[in-house]
């Protein structure tokens, strides 16, 4: 029998002996409260993932292996497909690409459709599946990087390789619709469920990575490394691939939070990891409790205007960020601008833990849901800790944008600009919830945000909900003011925006 052909008998055997993560695996990567979460939600879906980075002159370039999705169907309805999401070969990716092969449903050959733009790959199931049965789904896949990815995502160079969306993810859904928007040039690429990985990860000789979820590293005999690394409640496993960093710890409630940079950037290293763990602390309280036992925060060159990337349990910095605060006198404070944009960067990734990785929304689809909030909140953190004029300067990226004042509940595609959407959605987002703020007092409107928080906690919500939840809490003419002037923005005014960056006391 031609070895080929054998090969593809044996594969789905193969990728059925793929081992699911288990509760004890998945431990490690949480704290004690996030492990009672875990036992709680039993039914999300589990990955199982074996792959290996493959290098050439140099440079990384791709990463190969396979997968084993077990998936259960959260309901109301049956299904008759799953989403898996293949981000990297959306055109903004600049040439990466995800590629799947052998896929199989149950152990058999299955039959797949793509869309959106070759992002999207429904999988047929060979009957509908009862809400609460389970499906499994098996592929191999190879991710091949471009040489700028997008945002600096699924990139390689000689300087290391930037892994995200690396493997085909789940699909987020919400109201029984699976969320596959088409990637944009700007902005966040997807909306996927939150799952658990166990994932083997080869590594060549020479490379170490900084990762998503707890990794222990042994050594393989050709002196490269082999990571396990358990990922529980992620919506993105991201990796970041380099020869080497040094670190910085700091413990906040049984969480370690660590800093990766340069030899040459020590004291900005220490200005990442306080700035991470005094908002990681800040906003556990606030909001909701960190379930996971280690956030890390490595720089890495991104580019295409991008200070910071957000994922599960892994923050990147933009390389130009930790360079410019090389020379800041490390007692100085954030009022020094290279200061300030280097924590005020790491306190808004921060804070996309809670809005974004805790609380999922449709990033391509309804950006404001979690950008609007995640700017205010990283500047929420600063105010705390004492830097004066936080929104001002939020004020002042909103007049730099050319004050647009249309609306904000929109599409990434819906937005002529790059400028124009960080002016409304970052910019005038953060002034909005500023305002809200204002209006009812710290207790209401931080009351607001925990609930939000509580109440779709490793879910996937959408921006009617948030509407829907600020009508119960704060009342409907709260709610349809907030909606009809900072949302649409209909009938919004200069003088609105600008009063809500002013200081001064709060109503109480």
């Amino acid at each position: 029998m031609p070895t080929c052909r054998l090969l593809c008998l044996l594969l789905p055997a193969l990728l059925a002996a793929l081992e699911l993560p288990t509760d004890a695996q998945l431990d490690p990567a949480l704290t004690i409260a996030g492990r009672g979460e875990l036992r709680a939600l039993a039914g999300l879906p589990r990955l199982g993932i074996e792959a290996r980075v493959e290098m050439a002159d140099g440079q990384v370039r791709r990463l190969a292996g396979h997968q084993r999705l077990r998936w259960t169907n959260p309901g109301p309805g049956a299904r008759s497909d799953l989403c898996l999401r293949l981000i990297p070969n959306g055109e903004p990716f600049k040439g990466a690409s995800l590629a799947i092969a052998n896929l199989s449903v149950d152990g058999q050959p299955a039959s797949s459709r793509m869309e959106s733009a070759g992002t999207a790959l429904l999988v047929d199931l060979p009957r509908p599946l009862a809400p609460g049965a389970a499906v499994e789904v098996a592929c191999a896949f190879t991710c091949t990087p471009s040489a700028q990815g997008h945002h600096g995502l699924c990139r390689s160079s000689t300087a290391g390789a930037t892994f995200y969306y690396w493997h085909p993810e789940p699909a987020g859904m919400v109201d029984g619709r699976w969320i596959t928007a088409i990637p944009q040039d700007y902005g966040d690429a997807s909306a996927t469920t939150s799952f658990h990985a166990q994932v083997q990860l080869d590594l060549p000789p020479g490379l170490a990575a900084v990762t998503g979820g707890s990794a222990v590293s042994a050594p393989l005999p050709d002196g490269g490394s082999r990571l396990t690394i358990a990922a529980p409640f992620t919506r993105n496993l991201c990796l970041v691939l380099d020869p080497g960093w040094q670190h910085q710890d700091r413990t906040v409630d049984g969480t370690t939070v660590r800093a990766w940079v340069g030899p040459d950037d020590a004291a900005p290293g220490t200005r990442m990891v306080e700035a991470a763990a005094g908002s990681l602390q800040r906003f556990a309280a606030a909001f909701g409790s960190y379930p996971w036992s280690e956030l890390d925060v490595v720089v890495a060159p991104l580019g295409d205007g991008a200070g910071g990337m957000e994922s599960t349990g892994l923050v990147v910095i933009d390389g130009s960020l930790v360079r410019m605060a090389r020379y800041v006198p490390p007692g100085d404070g954030p009022d020094t601008f290279p200061a300030f944009m280097l924590e005020s960067v790491t306190a808004h990734e921060v804070a996309h833990e809670w809005w974004y990785s805790l609380v999922g929304s449709d990033a391509v689809s309804e950006p404001w849901v979690d950008e609007s909030l995640t700017n205010w909140t990283g500047s929420w953190y600063l105010e705390q800790r004492g830097t004066p004029t936080p929104y001002g300067l939020v004020l002042m990226e909103f007049m730099i944008s050319g004050r647009p004042l249309g609306a904000m509940d929109r599409p990434l595609a819906a937005f002529r600009t790059q400028e124009e959407y960080g002016g409304i959605v970052y910019a005038r987002g953060a002034l909005a919830w500023q305002a809200l703020r204002r209006e009812v007092g710290d207790q209401a409107f931080l009351g607001l945000l925990a609930e939000w928080q509580r109440r779709h906690r490793h879910q996937v919500a959408d921006g009617t909900a948030l509407r829907t939840l600020i009508g119960e809490r704060l009342g409907p003419a709260v709610a349809e003011r907030f909606a009809t002037r900072w949302i649409d923005g209909t009938g919004l005014t200069m003088a609105e925006v600008s009063k809500a960056a002013a200081g001064g006391p709060l109503r109480p």
